[in-house]
């Protein structure tokens, strides 16, 4: 899924209330990286200049805007899925596809690998099916662990 599919995406869900901010500019993505001390992955950049932001009710679901991203212990925090799970990216090394993992940051489980995926497949995953997307809902242990 490209991108502006999102928007059309989301076009189409007429009972979904959700706001779609506009994307960040250069200037704004540097500012991020220099106050983070980090450099964003190409696809980072990609999704925050398509959008800064993003918010739906319900399930409740938030993409956050540059100036409110975090890093916790190398995890650095992007968005909240039922207002409390911190999904966040693990900065501390690339994984396989040269990217940075999109992980719960409080447990470590890993999402996906790629924001490509994250934006294309599990984000929809709870916004369309309420499935979670911040473990592992195959796994018995896992389930005695959800939020």
């Amino acid at each position: 899924m490209h991108l502006d599919q999102v928007r059309k995406r989301f076009t189409a869900l007429t009972s979904t209330v959700y706001l779609l901010n506009a994307g960040a500019c250069e200037t704004e993505l540097r500012e991020t990286e220099n106050r983070l001390s980090l450099q964003f992955p190409a696809p980072v950049r990609t999704f925050w200049t398509f959008m800064n932001g993003l918010s739906v009710d319900d399930p409740p679901f938030e993409v956050l805007p540059l100036s409110k991203f975090s890093v916790d212990a190398g995890a650095l925090v992007f968005a909240r899925c039922n207002a409390e799970v911190r999904v966040a990216f693990d900065t501390r090394v690339a994984n396989e596809a040269g990217e940075w993992s999109v992980i719960n940051a409080d447990t470590g489980y890993r999402i996906t690998y790629t924001m490509a995926s994250f934006w294309s497949v599990h984000m929809w995953t709870w916004i369309l099916k309420r499935r979670p997307i911040w473990f592992d809902v195959h796994s018995i242990d896992s389930a005695l662990n959800r939020r």
